[in-house]
C-alpha cells in the first residue's frame, strides 16, 4: 500500500543538519533544494507524487510562490500570520483517508495531531534514517 507523505520541512531541515541561525543571501533556499535533492534521490515515482512539504513563509513575498512544485513534491509555504505547524495540522485534518497518510516530523504537536486522525508518524530522525538506507540499496535512484 502507498501512503501520502506530509513533511515538516523545517523540521526535518534540522534534523538533517541543514538548519541555521542565520543564512546569506540565497542561503535558506540552498538549504531547502539540498533537502528536497536529498529525500527526492531516494523516493519512487509512485511516492514522489504523494509528497508534500510544508514550510514557513517568512522569506516567501507572494501568494503565488505559496504552492510549488520540486521534481513532482508538492511544496507549500504558509500564508501570512500562520506557521507551517498550522497548516500541517490543518491538512491532516482535511486529508479524506488518514490512515494512508504518514506525518513527517518530530515535533510533538504534529505527532498528537496525525495519531488522532490514526495517520501514520515517523520521527525526522527515523525518516533520515530510512533515506539513508534507501541510498545505500539504490532504492529510488534519480540523477541530478
Amino acid at each position: 500500500m502507498s501512503y501520502d507523505l506530509l513533511i515538516d520541512g523545517y523540521n526535518l531541515m534540522h534534523f538533517a543538519g541543514l538548519a541555521r541561525q542565520d543564512y546569506g543571501p540565497g542561503g535558506l533556499e540552498r538549504a531547502r533544494e539540498r533537502l528536497l535533492k536529498r529525500v527526492r534521490r531516494v523516493l519512487t515515482d509512485d511516492e514522489v507524487g504523494r509528497t508534500t512539504f510544508v514550510f514557513d513563509a517568512k522569506d516567501v513575498q507572494t501568494s503565488d510562490s505559496r504552492h510549488q512544485v520540486f521534481r513532482g513534491m508538492r511544496i507549500l509555504f504558509s500564508p501570512t500570520g500562520k506557521e507551517a505547524d498550522d497548516v500541517i495540522e490543518q491538512l491532516i485534518l482535511d486529508h479524506s483517508s488518514p490512515k494512508q497518510l504518514v506525518v513527517v516530523s518530530s515535533d510533538n504537536r504534529l505527532m498528537l495531531a496525525a495519531k488522532r486522525r490514526k495517520a501514520g508518524t515517523i520521527s525526522s530522525e527515523a525518516f533520515l534514517d530510512e533515506l539513508d538506507e534507501r541510498a545505500e540499496k539504490g532504492i529510488g535512484q534519480v540523477a541530478e
